[in-house]
């Protein structure tokens, strides 16, 4: 009887809390919590999905939440483009130059330099 209640209660801790069960579906760590890491897998996810106005929205509360996990040049990069991608163009060069201005010598400078230069000929600017 021991044994049984031994291994039953493993179960429970190595499939976590209420998920004990394959079918019930369990939520994923960034869908319970409200750090940056929550708002930058939802905006990342709007973003593969071509959903800009929800991704714009939670990259905008993953900014709002940095922490020193949090690569603020990248997620403010990936804002810039969904502005670009909804024919926003200033706002995606304003973003653009940010990361530039804020992080000069992040490893996205020289791919922000050029995507400023695309975006500024694709907005007549």
């Amino acid at each position: 009887m021991r044994i049984v209640i031994l291994l039953a209660l493993t179960a429970l801790i190595v499939s976590g809390p209420g998920c004990a069960s394959k079918d019930i579906r369990c939520p994923k760590a960034e869908e319970t919590t409200s750090s940056f890491e929550a708002h930058y897998a939802k905006a990342m996810r709007a973003y593969q999905d071509m959903r800009y106005d929800e991704a714009i929205e939670s990259f905008k509360t993953a900014l709002s939440k940095i922490n020193e996990t949090g690569d603020r040049a990248i997620c403010l990069r990936r804002l810039g483009d969904c502005y670009k991608e909804k024919k926003m163009y200033a706002e995606a060069i304003e973003t653009y130059e940010r990361v530039l201005a804020e992080y000069p010598d992040h490893k996205i400078a020289p791919n922000t330099r050029k995507t400023i230069t695309n975006v500024q000929s694709l907005g007549h600017f």
